[in-house]
């Protein structure tokens, strides 16, 4: 999970702002690892790499997870995504918005985990981030939920 705060960055379309990252490009952008980033249109993604199949960050695949939330300058989220042995999801504010059940993916732990910024494409935030935290389990909807409890008074949302 990760406490988020927004601003205006760039607005140019396909303009990845990276939050979290350990996305490598092989072939294809984004064939290799995972990103957790807010996109142009203002919307937080999840996705993992694509393989073979190239790009594993676009909008209706099912390696990417979309927001529903809008995100606006100058205002706190809590923005996690989790990975499960076969579905992808992203929570915002403690909320599922989003979930798949993913296939093939590709991520061969060729890159580092970057905090606001992609290694092969920059892809830079415009923003702050107040907490990251990995885990090497999938979490539950309660425990994303409790997350954001313990979180929000510190970062007022």
């Amino acid at each position: 999970t990760t406490l988020f705060r927004s601003s205006n960055g760039c607005s140019d379309p396909g303009c990845d702002m990276s939050i979290v990252d350990k996305m490598a490009s092989f072939v294809d952008a984004n064939d290799d690892g995972w990103r957790l980033l807010k996109q142009s249109d203002n919307r937080f993604w999840f996705c993992l790499g694509g393989g073979s199949s190239g790009n594993g960050c676009q909008p209706g695949i099912n390696t990417t997870v979309i927001s529903q939330t809008v995100a606006v300058p100058s205002v706190w989220y809590s923005v996690a995504a989790v990975k499960s042995s076969d579905k992808i999801s992203i929570y915002v504010n403690g909320k599922r918005e989003g979930t798949s059940s993913y296939g093939t993916f590709a991520d061969r732990n060729a890159a580092h985990v970057l905090i606001g910024a992609n290694n092969p494409q920059g892809a830079f935030l415009s923003g702050r981030v107040g907490q990251v935290e990995l885990f090497s389990r999938s979490l539950s909807e309660a425990q994303v939920r409790a997350i954001y409890a313990r979180s929000k008074a510190k970062y007022g949302k």
